[in-house]
């Protein structure tokens, strides 16, 4: 089980935390100890698919979550082995009436309360087997993963900051923020259920906005970037913040194509790497903020794909989401 808990290094006297939980209704932050446990459980399909095998559990996720779990060496709880098997209609639907709500994806309370109940369970059970079996050596193919940690800065980011976020899953949320016609870049599953902003070719491009009100909630120049990573057909991707001004006429971001743009931060990335596994991970790009004291200053991100040395036959990229502070 890939656990753990900290002790936040800020240390809030009694005033300061008031203070912090009074002067913005919109955040607030009352915890001041960190605890963080990665729990990889099962959720529900929204698309159900299905192979032609009799009785198969077509409503549960736990298949496509189980590559991510065993790379990383943690569990999978599911509530549908918990209390199933539900191999009839009248089952399933006895199931979600009892256990889900809403969009039938999201557990309710007391699925919640199940689920926690599943977890307590695992870390006794594993508890006594390292108790009573010290002396057992686990066969090769038992031994998970070293467990990935939280990062402490990154944990503090999203406790103490509010980001400002660039969801890249929704075209319509990319239509909102792009200033020029994004070149080769869409938004779709190409895998069943797994949407993300891609683009397959090189010099595929795509300029975002950050409006002014925007970056002047920013204060420390840094961005979270969450792409894929594979070990085939992936190509090199590129992004770079510059400055640009609001227009006066029609309030865009202007200095796209500005060859001459103060460049305020760049990255360049690999999606191609050596492991057997696809999976999301978190590219850092720090970036100067431009004075607090200018509140037109807006910022542009530029998405690219550029060429690989030597050339590569596929160039894919998928991005996820961006997230700045």
């Amino acid at each position: 089980m890939s656990m753990v808990t900290k002790q936040s290094r800020r240390n809030m006297t009694k005033s300061q935390l008031e203070q912090a939980m009074t002067s913005d209704a919109n955040f607030v932050r009352g915890f001041t100890g960190t605890a963080a446990m990665w729990l990889v459980g099962s959720t529900r399909r929204y698309i159900p698919l299905w192979t032609g095998v009799p009785y198969e559990r077509i409503s549960d996720a736990m298949y496509a979550q189980l590559p991510v779990a065993q790379h990383h060496g943690v569990p999978i709880i599911s509530a549908i082995d918990a209390l199933g098997p539900f191999p009839t209609t009248e089952l399933q639907a006895w199931f979600n009436k009892t256990w889900y709500q809403g969009d039938v994806i999201h557990p309710n309370q007391h699925g919640h309360v199940l689920l926690a109940d599943l977890v307590f369970h695992y870390l006794k059970t594993a508890y006594e087997h390292t108790r009573l079996f010290q002396w057992y050596d686990l066969p090769q193919d038992y031994i998970p993963r070293q467990p990935q940690f939280l990062n402490q800065d990154i944990l503090d980011l999203f406790l103490d900051q509010k980001p400002v976020k660039i969801s890249l899953t929704s075209m319509h949320d990319i239509d909102l923020r792009k200033v020029t016609p994004c070149h080769n870049w869409s938004t779709y599953a190409d895998v069943p259920e797994k949407i993300g902003f891609i683009a397959m070719e090189v010099w595929s491009s795509c300029v975002l906005a950050l409006k002014p009100e925007e970056v002047h909630d920013l204060s420390i120049g840094k961005a979270d970037v969450l792409m894929y990573k594979s070990y085939e057909n992936m190509g090199i991707f590129k992004m770079t913040v510059t400055e640009g001004r609001v227009g006066v006429i029609n309030g865009t971001c202007e200095g796209a194509d500005d060859p001459n743009a103060r460049v305020l931060g760049s990255m360049t990335v690999d999606s191609l790497w050596a492991a057997k596994a696809s999976l999301a991970e978190v590219a850092v790009l720090q970036f100067e903020l431009p004075p607090a004291s200018d509140r037109s200053a807006c910022l542009l991100v530029h998405l690219d794909i550029v060429e690989a040395n030597p050339a590569r036959l596929s160039n894919k990229v998928k991005l996820l989401g961006i997230s700045f502070f």
